[in-house]
This record gives structure tokens, C-alpha cells and sequence, in this order.
């Protein structure tokens, strides 16, 4: 009876500890915050943040019951996202990189006014262009055009 009576009296204590949640952060030697993390029940629980030294968001993720899940970000020291991922209890469901820009290389072994060089990188006539020829003598480009 009496230890029935001590279960009754603690039991909202373990039901309330059950769901003991906090805040947990780290430094770097220069007093920048390098991680802030989320807990709950001892586990990762919420949102969880890594920094790099110039106090620049490194990583964003979330956490749900020390599984990821959510949307976790990457980012690069000057702020851009550098991989993007997704979660689903644990489970990685799809993870993409930003595509990179094409750059056009131009050549540059003959001289374009301002307005050509526009004309070439729209892929317009390049005016007063010289044919291009293969190694092999085969005409690629005739005077003019692309």
C-alpha cells in the first residue's frame, strides 16, 4: 500500500520529467556560438544550428526524437546554400546542390565591339566575323554567322 501511495504521489513528476526539454550551446574560443541544439528527454528534439567562427550559419537542421527530420541546410561562409536535404523520420528522402551557371567562354582571338560581344552571347550574327576553319580545312563558320 504504501509503496502504491509513493507511485500515485511521483508519477506526475515522471509523466512532467518525461518531457524535460532544453538548450544546449557550445562556443568557439573567440566567443562566437558554434552550435546551438534543442533536447528533449535527453535526445535531440527540435531545431539544431551550427555555426562557423565569424558567427556565419554553417548548418540548419531539425530534430525529432534525436531523428533527423525536416529540412536540413548547408550553407557556405558567405551565406549561400551550399547542399539542401531532406528527412523523413531518419531517412534521407532527397538531397540537391545548386546548380552551378554555365559560363560562356568566349573567344577571344579577335577583337568585337561592345554591342558584338552582346550579339555573340545572345548566339546573334557576329558582325564582321571571320570564317573558322578545322584543322582538317572544313569551313565551320562562313562570315557573319554562328
Amino acid at each position: 500500500m504504501k509503496l502504491f501511495l509513493y507511485l500515485l504521489a511521483i508519477s506526475p513528476l515522471i509523466v512532467i520529467g518525461a518531457n524535460i526539454t532544453h538548450e544546449s550551446k557550445a562556443y568557439f574560443e573567440n566567443g562566437q556560438l558554434s552550435v546551438q541544439t534543442n533536447y528533449k528527454r535527453g535526445e535531440r528534439h527540435g531545431s539544431h544550428k551550427m555555426y562557423f567562427p565569424d558567427g556565419a550559419l554553417f548548418l540548419s537542421a531539425n530534430y525529432s526524437d534525436s531523428d533527423l527530420h525536416g529540412v536540413k541546410l548547408t550553407f557556405s561562409p558567405n551565406g549561400k546554400i551550399v547542399e539542401t536535404e531532406t528527412w523523413v523520420h531518419g531517412r534521407l528522402q532527397s538531397t540537391s546542390k545548386p546548380k552551378k551557371k554555365k559560363v560562356r567562354k568566349v573567344n577571344t582571338d579577335f577583337n568585337l565591339d561592345e554591342q558584338a560581344m552582346k550579339n555573340y552571347l545572345n548566339s546573334k550574327v557576329l558582325p564582321n566575323c571571320l570564317p573558322t576553319y578545322r584543322l582538317e580545312g572544313v569551313l565551320i563558320k562562313s562570315v557573319g554567322t554562328l
